[in-house]
């Protein structure tokens, strides 16, 4: 059939674009290949926490060459600098860090990060290389008296600028003060607390704040997370909040509404929030379109598994990351290592990463795989790890070995098909074009020369 292809095709309309698919060896691709081709980004390192991916750079979370573990950054493929561990000197602070969570957010460079610093914990970012303070149990929250007591939750930034959630300290028989917060230029100001109305309702928020996350002028939040829990999103130009779905929210094509939303799990594209919502037994990933008000579908409880025969996913799912629309997510069933260990009746781990890159849900990596001729055991993707076309994922193996890889989606067979068969249109137009110039149909005169 291809000899076939290439004699029908080899004229100058086409030749270029058939000589780069036959050199990429695109054309020859089964049915079957996958749609992800696969670069190793690391070697020798331990990974933890979740790797980012962002404007041609990464950054992870792990233990280096050196054994010692701290959060490292570099272009896609590396070399890979170190910038912030146990021992980073803080600027202005009269003592280093002494821990810091594996959990980040980056921005091309910048990684805003919690931390610990004689025994008070706090947000810091690494910038231009020094570590600065965002916020700690010092800092006055924005318009109180107050200082932050918790700060617990790994911030975002996009820009410059800093997301995170914190509260104030405790005190017996008052209820803290608790709030979702920017930092922009040094400047604390708040997002939202517990002193504000919740959008939609006449009551205000009621108590913790989770997984607030800039992307440019917007930043969405988990609010009200045991009472009446939601997700709202909030305008930084104009001030205004909205409520994207919430408790009394369906859950799209069942009649029951969601139960609660995973508070360490949730991304921002725009307008579109991505994430994880449960509804017991149930679990699944979805996007809410604050532009359109839409509530769309990517994953959920009894869905077939990408890949498999019959497997269905159950309510395991463990991150997720959203790009142009575009989503990718982590899944884990099954029992940890210890419930085998003793004999009691679980099934073996398994993780999968999986994303809708292609326009339809596939895998793009799981436990049982190959890769580079070595078992794939685990596979984890993190809030950041989608960008474009690529996916930045964690890979353990079965020898014991780590390492993080770039998936980049390329196109299906499918596709190359069309675009052949859209080769051969443009070809035989052409020729028509020319026999009918040879011969003078449709010209009452040759065109004149320019």
């Amino acid at each position: 059939m291809f000899p076939l292809l290439f004699a029908l095709f080899a004229r100058r309309e086409c030749l270029g674009v058939l000589s780069f698919l036959l050199l990429a060896g695109l054309l020859t691709a089964p049915a079957e290949a996958a749609p992800f081709s696969f670069a190793r980004m690391t070697s020798g390192y331990g990974i933890a926490g979740s790797a980012a991916l962002d404007s041609g750079q990464l950054a992870f979370a792990g233990r280096g060459q050196d054994n010692v573990w701290g959060i490292h950054i570099g272009p896609v493929g590396g070399p890979y600098q170190r910038v912030v561990d146990d021992s980073s000197v803080v600027s202005g602070a009269a003592s280093p860090l002494d821990n810091f969570y594996f959990d980040f957010g980056f921005d091309a460079g910048r990684v805003a990060f919690y931390g610990g610093r004689n025994e008070s914990t706090g947000i810091y970012l690494y910038a231009d290389g020094s570590i600065h303070r965002i916020a700690d149990r010092t800092t006055a929250i924005p318009g109180t008296a107050k200082t932050f007591g918790v700060l617990h939750w790994p911030p975002s930034i996009d820009n410059g600028l800093i997301a995170f959630d914190g509260q104030s300290g405790t005190t017996p028989g008052v209820k803290p003060l608790r709030g979702a917060y920017l930092a922009r230029n040094g400047e604390l100001s708040r997002i939202a607390d517990t002193t504000m109305h919740t959008p939609g309702d006449t009551r205000n928020f009621s108590d913790s704040f989770g997984s607030s996350t800039i992307d440019g002028n917007k930043v969405a939040f988990i609010g009200n997370r045991f009472d009446r829990p939601g997700i709202y999103l909030h305008d930084l130009e104009t001030g205004t909040q909205s409520r994207l779905v919430d408790t009394n929210t369906s859950v799209p094509g069942h009649e029951k509404n969601f139960s609660g939303f995973r508070t360490d799990d949730l991304d921002l594209d725009g307008d579109k929030v991505a994430f994880i919502g449960t509804a017991y037994p149930m679990a699944g990933v979805y996007v809410a379109d604050g532009d359109s008000g839409s509530l769309t579908t990517i994953g959920e409880s009894d869905m077939l598994i990408p890949g498999t025969d019959s497997e269905r996913f159950e309510s395991g799912f463990t991150s997720v990351s959203i790009d142009e629309g575009r989503v990718a997510f982590g899944y884990l069933s099954g029992g940890p290592p210890i419930l085998q260990s003793i004999g009691a009746e679980s099934e073996p781990e398994f993780y999968g990463v999986y994303s809708n890159l292609s326009g339809s849900l596939a895998k793009v990596i799981a436990t049982g795989d190959t890769l580079d001729e070595k078992l794939v055991l685990r596979a984890y993707v993190g809030r950041q790890g989608l960008q474009g076309d690529q996916i930045l994922t964690e890979v353990s193996f079965a020898d014991g070995t780590e390492a993080l890889y770039v998936a980049t989606l390329i196109p299906e067979p499918g596709t190359l098909v069309l675009l052949a068969s859209g080769c051969l249109a443009v070809a035989v137009m052409a020729r028509s074009h020319r026999r009918s110039r040879k011969f003078g149909i449709g010209h009452a005169a040759p065109p004149s020369p320019r």
